[in-house]
């Protein structure tokens, strides 16, 4: 036992269960421009979406991860039912999709979630269709999100060899990322293929980048001319699975 007068430990988030709180701090002039750089885009005439470091993409916790999906997910299936191209603020909405590589819980049989994912495991399932809940539940193994350091060092990479702009693969594109991330210089000389499996991340990804040939489809059932592509980049699921 506790001596006496002694004060109430603090508990940390990790045994209440709150997320960390996350220190705001200003954009830096350099950020700033890059932001101007990328709006100027982003504007509804030019279509495809630019990511900039304003859109603090990333894994969060995974309540604030899941939120945002549902978000993203409710933006994509109205905007479809309307039949129209999303707008830029609902493209900020759509960008901030992570997908369920970390989520999984979620997915577990209705017996076996989790207490504290009882809500949110109830409010997918009513969300998705079948076949939607099915795609999702079959992507939390390899529907991992890809960080822009990596994506910012494929490219850096790709430069250094010499290319400077042209046809472009992304054989497992997920929403996109590496689309919205190209660097300013590239994309403005670049045209892009994306090919993703799963129906509702490839919508998103469709809506995002409507300027780009977005296939929602198995890669192993696109037909793609021989010889077409300059690159072809990503961050593909490896993976034994039978």
């Amino acid at each position: 036992a506790g001596g006496v007068g002694s004060s109430p430990r603090e508990l940390d988030s990790s045994e209440t269960g709150a997320e960390p709180a996350v220190e705001k701090t200003e954009p830096s002039a350099e950020v700033e421009t890059e932001i101007e750089a990328a709006d100027a885009l982003r504007k509804p005439t030019s279509g495809n979406y630019v990511i900039t470091a304003e859109d603090d993409l990333g894994m969060k916790g995974p309540k604030t991860s899941f939120r945002k999906n549902v978000e993203a997910i409710k933006t994509m299936k109205q905007i479809l039912a309307e039949g129209r191209l999303a707008t830029p603020e609902e493209q900020k909405v759509l960008v901030q999709y992570v997908g369920w590589g970390g989520l999984k819980q979620v997915f577990d049989p209705v017996w076996n979630v989790p207490a504290d994912w009882r809500e949110e495991a109830k409010e997918l399932r009513e969300l998705l269709t079948p076949q939607e809940w099915q795609e999702a539940a079959g992507t939390v193994l390899n529907a991992h999100y890809t960080s822009k350091e990596v994506i910012s060092a494929m490219y850096d990479g790709l430069r250094h060899f010499g290319f400077k702009g042209g046809r472009v693969l992304e054989p497992a594109m997920g929403v996109g990322h590496f689309i919205g991330l190209m660097p300013l210089e590239l994309l403005k000389a670049s045209q892009f293929t994306g090919v993703e499996i799963d129906t509702t991340t490839g919508n998103i990804g469709k809506l995002l980048y409507p300027k780009s040939d977005i296939r929602i489809m198995g890669f192993e059932n696109t037909k793609l001319a021989d010889n077409m592509y300059d690159i072809a980049i990503g961050n593909v699921p490896f993976g034994n699975v039978s």
